[in-house]
């Protein structure tokens, strides 16, 4: 239930710099770019901060609310800007989403032991060497 204007955090390693932290607030929650949905905050991020997180501050704690994914540009006929606050970041569906595809929800369900996680990550790696040996066979073939 975070609003529009809620106080946002970006930290992530801007143009090879290690770790910068910039203050902004939540502006949009619904935009859609290439088919997939993006939050936007006003808390600058430019190349490098991708993969970095984003927190919200509820004035008691900070939470992390998702990881900065990419930025607007704006160009003319000569050269390309960075509009750097106008920074789009994965919003947590999104990020819970990663987590499940991938067999990592003990990081965020404390009822999900890290090792069965472990096992169906080793299971599904074993299904993907099968399909892979099918295909190559069938390309000898």
């Amino acid at each position: 239930d975070i609003l529009l204007g809620a106080k946002l955090f970006a930290v992530g390693a801007a143009l090879l710099h290690s770790p910068i932290l910039t203050e902004g607030m939540l502006n949009f929650k619904d935009d859609e770019i290439e088919g997939k949905k993006y939050w936007m905050s006003s808390a600058q991020i430019i190349f490098g901060s991708s993969g970095g997180s984003m927190y919200w501050w509820d004035g008691t704690r900070y939470w992390l609310i998702g990881i900065p994914s990419r930025i607007a540009i704006s160009g003319g006929l000569f050269s390309m800007d960075a509009i750097t606050h106008m920074g789009y970041f994965s919003p947590p569906e999104r990020v819970y989403d990663f987590l499940d595809e991938n067999d990592y929800q003990f990081i965020y369900d404390a009822e999900q032991p890290p090792q069965e996680c472990d096992r169906r990550r080793k299971e599904k790696v074993e299904q993907d060497r099968k399909r892979i040996d099918i295909v190559e066979g069938l390309v000898e073939r």
